[in-house]
């Protein structure tokens, strides 16, 4: 599969066949993570009398393999620009679910969970590389929210979804109904026709930068994701416990609350970040994650998680729309599978990291001081944002010297 180029008199809308299948395409492959992903851990404790730290290992040889295999996947793109190992990435997916139907021991299911890490790493750079292609430059932060979509309500029926068929059903209606998605997508590529990449963006300037520039331009919005998902890796993890602790009933529809303001904050603040920067929507989305924080750690009722939901689902959408954004536009075409493995990436380690990090801290200090703590990485992600906001301003400045001087 060829890259998509450009749409000629369309070069300046977001909404094109392309786009509108690979976001379903994308919806499709996280639907199948997000069906496994709570499900898989329980069904090898029951099945296996598998002890917790084995039913931890299932998600981080996944992780693990998701991240290496996203370097390999961007580093093809980046050489080639052929997206044909997308058609792997699938393939390997649907195979590693049919595993899971017959094996019959620990070793197998984390043999294939590892495959699909594989199959997940690929198919989640590549389809939003490829979005990243057929979207005009000028709108690519209101394109990559629309795009971002897609896996918040994947986050919100995925879980649902595998939930139900595993209890109700068993493991082999999940596996099966968990492979009918990527199974799909697949059948849907054919769809994406080789289009012109859409116009506007900046190719010559730096088309000539190698991977280690790539690396320096990418630096900054990657340390503000990692700071963010270790903060989301406290949270998600260690909620439900605080509720129980708390005499809390129904903490779970943080989670809904939760991704229904991820969709409202994505719906306009690709908008608002093409036309005013992305500078304030940070900062704002930073102290909204604080005040969430803030909220959970003094939370007496149901009623204080549920404001915590709303602020942390405006944050942190409105975060990583953002910085997906920077990281794509900030690097040149060749290189955007590059820019989206590493925001992937810094992802995922960020979340495994903060689980295991801010676990340790609420093994001495409770869970609601945990929270309060966490607050002090989101002051360092306003500093790394007062710090390149600097660095920004001495740039322009310097320029303007150069110039004068000429």
């Amino acid at each position: 599969m060829n890259p998509p180029t450009d749409c000629g008199a369309d070069a300046g809308k977001i909404w094109s066949r392309p786009f509108a299948v690979l976001a379903l395409c994308n919806l499709l492959v996280f639907i199948n993570l997000h069906m496994i992903l709570p499900t898989l851990p329980s069904y090898v404790k029951h099945t296996f009398r598998a002890d917790d730290w084995v039913a931890g290992s299932i998600t981080s040889v996944f992780a693990f393999t998701a991240i290496i295999s996203r370097l390999f996947a961007a580093k093809v793109v980046q050489k080639q620009r052929n997206y044909s190992i997308v058609v792997w990435g699938l393939a390997v997916t649907i195979l590693s679910g049919a595993g899971y139907l017959w094996t019959d021991g620990i070793v197998w299911v984390l043999l294939f969970r590892a495959f699909s890490g594989i199959g997940f790493g690929i198919t989640s750079t590549l389809f939003a590389t490829m979005a990243t292609d057929v979207l005009p430059y000028k709108r690519m932060g209101e394109g990559m929210g629309i795009f971002g979509l897609s896996i918040s309500i994947a986050m919100s029926v995925g879980p649902l979804i595998g939930l139900r068929l595993l209890n109700e059903w068993g493991m082999e209606p999940l596996m099966t109904a968990s492979m009918a998605a990527p199974l799909l997508a697949l059948g849907l590529l054919p769809l994406v026709r080789p289009l012109r990449t859409a116009g506007g963006a900046p190719l010559a300037a730096a088309e000539n930068k190698d991977s280690g520039q790539a690396f320096a331009l990418l630096s900054v919005p990657m340390l503000l994701n990692l700071l963010l998902a270790v903060v989301h890796g406290g949270i998600i993890s260690f909620l439900a416990l605080y509720g129980v602790q708390a005499g809390i009933a129904h903490v779970s529809l943080f989670f809904l609350i939760f991704t229904l303001a991820i969709v409202s904050a994505r719906a306009f603040v690709g908008r608002w970040d093409d036309r005013f920067g992305n500078a304030g929507i940070l900062t704002a989305g930073a102290v909204s994650v604080i005040a969430c924080v803030l909220f959970l750690s003094s939370a007496a009722s149901l009623w204080s998680i549920l404001a915590g939901s709303i602020c942390y689902g405006i944050g942190y959408g409105s975060i990583r729309s953002c910085l997906q954004t920077w990281m794509v536009k900030a690097v040149p075409v060749s290189k955007r599978g590059l820019a989206n493995g590493m925001y992937f990436n810094s992802l995922d380690f960020g979340v495994a990291s903060g689980a295991m990090l801010l676990g340790l801290v609420a093994s001495f200090t409770g869970y609601a001081a945990m929270y309060r703590y966490s607050s002090l990485l989101m002051i360092a992600f306003l500093a790394c944002l007062l710090v390149q906001a600097a660095r920004k301003k001495r740039f322009i400045h310097k320029r303007m010297d150069a110039g004068g001087d000429a």
